[in-house]
């Protein structure tokens, strides 16, 4: 498997220097994201994908386990100079989506660049959090005076967002479960939404 590689501080710019992307190579492709991922510093890479002309669903999972750890350290992702193929299975994955891809390493670059400033802008300075607890946008007065000894929060009180990321359904099942038969007994809900906010996000 070849490719090149150029580290330009926290980013990484990975060329791979193969005419196919699939299950014969995406292993070796994706230890090598893994690899460079781990490394001190790195938090956002660019796939240069101009000489790949087909890739299939093994070498979708490798970009996508990159996407990953990328979003989950906080960093950024994208794809460069897809050709049409490699560019149609992504968009029938709908892939194109949550990735971000450029016609050219250039744009991706410098589009990069004013993104990860902007991240930079938006951490907290160091003590700053301690400062102020109010700015968090999930700041719970109740919640917080409970935290430190005083009297519980009351009954039926929105608490912190953390918890609820560990919901899991399973509160809903049991609801369900013991709800009457009579289906007016509880209003209907709309559970259509518009999926704006995942455009596709090509830069051209």
């Amino acid at each position: 498997m070849k490719f090149e590689l150029d580290k330009r501080d926290t980013l990484a710019i990975f060329k791979l220097k193969e005419h196919r992307l699939d299950s014969t190579i995406s292993p070796a492709v994706k230890g090598e994201f893994v690899t460079l991922l781990s490394a001190d510093g790195i938090q956002n890479m660019l796939v240069d994908m101009t000489e790949v002309s087909f890739c299939d669903s093994s070498g979708l999972s490798c970009l996508l386990v990159a996407h990953r750890i990328c979003n989950n350290n906080g960093g950024l992702f994208g794809l460069v100079g897809c050709q049409p193929a490699v560019e149609k299975l992504i968009g029938i994955s709908h892939l194109d989506r949550v990735i971000q891809m450029y016609d050219n390493i250039e744009d991706a670059v410098v589009d990069f660049e004013i993104q990860m400033e902007d991240l930079e802008d938006e951490l907290p300075e160091e003590g700053e959090e301690d400062e102020d607890p109010t700015k968090d946008p999930f700041y719970d007065p109740d919640l917080d005076t409970f935290q430190r000894g005083g009297s519980a929060p009351a009954a039926g009180k929105r608490r912190a967002a953390a918890d609820d990321d560990e919901f899991d359904g399973g509160d809903l099942d049991e609801f369900n479960d013991d709800a009457p038969g009579d289906d007016d007994s509880y209003p209907d809900f709309d559970d259509s939404f518009e999926d704006e906010d995942l455009s596709p996000r090509k830069r051209k």
